[in-house]
């Protein structure tokens, strides 16, 4: 998925990880989970912020700001469950 950011902007996103869950054998809900954020390109200039993040049972949640113009970001939501780690890359470009 790729989503587009001005550079002021405060934007929530999140992943919703619920029919993954539902298609695996037993019950399975996030137990742990992370967001990080990677400069994609490489390009100097200031990083996309991760505000703050909420790990609940079948979804992370996260805010993001910042960012330089041009930029391509890759957030990574990584979900834990009792068997299994979930990953989702979201490209997010600053324009």
């Amino acid at each position: 998925m790729k989503i587009f950011k001005q550079v002021g902007e405060v934007i929530p996103l999140a992943i919703n990880f619920k029919n993954i869950l539902d298609s695996m054998p037993g019950t399975q809900t996030i137990t742990d989970g992370d967001v990080s954020v990677l400069n994609a390109n490489k390009k100097d200039g200031n990083i996309l912020t991760l505000v703050n993040k909420t790990i609940g049972t079948t979804r992370i949640d996260s805010t993001l700001s910042g960012g330089t113009k041009g930029n391509i970001y890759i957030v990574v939501f990584t979900a834990i469950t009792q068997n299994y780690r979930l990953r989702e890359d979201v490209l997010v470009e600053i324009i």
